[in-house]
C-alpha cells in the first residue's frame, strides 16, 4: 500500500538511478523513470502540487538524457536539442520529449505508457509471482486477474502455500510455488522454481526478516464451522472451544448452548498444519496459547479450502476457516463466539468479535516494478468489489487504534 515513505523512498531511488554512474546508462535511467512512475501515484498534481511539479521536473531530465543517447547512437552527437532547450518552458520540453521517444520507440522495459482504466496508475509489463496464504489468495488471485485484463503486458501467478511458506519464500527470493492450478498457471511455472516477489500473509512478518517491507491490504475475517450433523449448536464460547483442542470435551452432548446440548457424536477437531497463518490466528485469540494436544483430525487440513472439506466430510467435526469461504460451503454451521456474529462488521470495529486479523503483502525491500504497480492497483480503490465479494474489510474500516489493541492482545 503507497504511503507517503514509500512515495518518498520510490522518488530517492528514482534520483539514486539517475544519477548512478554504475551499470548501463539507458537502464539507470529507464529504472529512475519508472521510480518516478509510480511515485506520482501518491504524489497526484491535485494533493501536492510542489512534489509533482518535482518529480516532472526530473522525469523531464531523465527522459530529454534518454532521448540524446538515443539520437547519439542513432544519428550522432544531438548538436541541436541542447540549445533548444534553453529557449523552451517545461510544457514544451515535455511535450518535444513525448514526441521523440514515441518515434524512437523507446523499449518496452520503460514502465508502459498504458493507463489502467479510470484512473493514472501506469500499467507495468514483466512477470510477476506471489506466495503465501490461502486465505488471502482469492482476493489476490482476482485482483491479479483484473490488472492483467487492463495490463495485457504483465503474467501474474498467485500460489497457495501458507503464510509462513510465504514468508520464507520471499525472503529467500525463490521457491516453486504450491496450490497452482497447471490449467490455469498464467506464467506455465506449475512445478518450477521461480522467482517470489510477493509474499501474502495472515500474520507479521518475524523481526529477524527485517528485509521485509509489510503492505497491509485488508482485514480478514475467520469463522469457526461445524459439521451439518452437529446440530443445535449456533454459538460457542471460547473457554468450550479450548475445551475441545485440548480434549476436555470428547462429545457433542458436553457442549450446551443457552441450555440445549449437543448430538450424541464424538468430536473430530480440524485444524491447518503448522506453517498456517489462520491458525496462528487461531491460537492467538481463540485458543490464547492454550496448547492443543494430539488427536484424529488434527493438522489434515494444508489449505482454507481443504479445513473446509473436512469438516464436510467428518461427522461430528469442527474447524476454522476465512468467512468468505464458510459462506460459500453447503454443508457446514457457521458459529458465533461468545455470542458475537462474525458477520457484524461493527463488532470487528470494536475488537468485541475477535476472530480477525489484518492480511498482509510483503515484498523484499521495495519489490519490483511490477510488484510496486500491483500494490497501488490494490490499494487504489479499484478492486473494492473484489474486497467485498470475499468478505475481507478494508484496512482502514477497523480504527487504528483497534487495530493496535488487536495485534498487541495476548490473553
Amino acid at each position: 500500500m503507497m504511503n507517503p515513505m514509500m512515495a518518498e523512498q520510490t522518488y530517492q531511488q528514482g534520483l539514486s538511478y539517475a544519477r548512478s554512474i554504475q551499470g548501463e546508462r539507458q537502464e539507470n535511467l529507464r529504472r529512475a523513470l519508472a521510480c518516478y512512475e509510480v511515485a506520482l501515484q501518491y504524489y497526484t498534481a491535485e494533493a501536492f502540487p510542489d512534489q509533482w511539479k518535482q518529480i516532472q521536473q526530473s522525469m523531464t531530465e531523465a527522459y530529454s538524457e534518454v532521448v540524446q543517447e538515443r539520437l547519439f547512437e542513432t544519428q550522432g552527437p544531438p548538436t541541436l536539442l541542447k540549445p533548444l532547450r534553453r529557449h523552451l518552458v517545461l510544457p514544451q520540453i515535455l511535450l518535444l520529449v513525448c514526441v521523440i521517444v514515441v518515434i524512437l520507440a523507446l523499449p518496452a522495459t520503460v514502465i508502459a505508457t498504458t493507463y489502467l482504466a479510470r484512473g493514472s496508475l501506469a500499467c507495468v509489463s514483466g512477470v510477476l509471482n506471489i506466495d503465501g496464504s490461502t486465505a488471502l489468495r482469492p482476493l489476490v488471485q482476482a485482483a491479479a486477474q483484473s490488472y492483467m485484463q487492463n495490463c495485457p503486458g504483465a503474467i501474474i501467478t498467485v500460489g497457495g502455500g501458507a503464510s509462513k511458506t510465504g514468508l520464507a519464500d520471499v525472503e529467500r527470493g525463490h521457491a516453486p510455488i504450491s496450490g497452482i492450478d497447471p490449467q490455469t498457471d498464467p506464467g506455465h511455472i506449475a512445478g518450477k522454481d521461480v522467482p517470489i516477489e510477493i509474499g501474502d500473509s495472515d500474520i507479521f512478518a518475524s523481526p529477524v526478516q527485517h528485509d521485509l517491507v509489510d503492505h497491509q491490504v485488508a482485514i480478514g475475517v475467520f469463522v469457526m464451522i461445524l459439521n451439518r450433523d452437529v446440530t443445535n449448536l449456533h454459538n460457542l464460547r471460547t473457554s468450550q472451544i479450548q475445551g475441545i483442542y485440548t480434549g476436555v470435551y470428547q462429545n457433542w452432548q458436553q457442549i450446551c448452548d443457552h441450555g440445549i446440548c449437543g448430538p450424541n457424536l464424538p468430536i473430530v477437531p480440524i485444524s491447518r498444519t503448522v506453517n498456517s497463518g489462520t491458525r496462528f490466528t487461531f491460537e492467538k485469540y481463540i485458543l490464547k496459547g492454550v496448547a492443543t494436544v494430539p488427536g484424529i483430525g488434527l493438522e489434515r487440513a494444508t489449505s482454507s479450502g481443504d479445513a473446509v472439506q473436512e469438516v464436510e466430510g467428518n461427522s461430528g467435526s469442527i474447524g476454522y476457516a476465512p468467512l468468505y469461504l464458510a459462506t460459500q460451503a453447503h454443508d457446514v454451521t457457521l458459529l458465533s463466539i461468545d455470542d458475537q456474529d462474525p458477520a457484524n462488521v461493527s463488532l470487528i470495529q470494536q475488537n468485541k468479535y475477535k476472530f480477525w486479523n489484518i492480511e498482509h503483502m510483503y515484498t523484499r525491500e521495495q519489490g519490483s516494478l511490477l510488484a510496486q504497480s500491483f500494490l497501488a492497483y490494490l490499494a487504489s480503490g479499484k478492486v473494492d468489489t473484489l474486497i467485498a465479494r470475499f468478505d475481507f474489510l478494508h484496512v482502514n474500516v477497523v480504527p487504528q487504534s483497534i487495530r493496535d489493541q488487536h495485534v498487541f492482545e495476548t490473553q
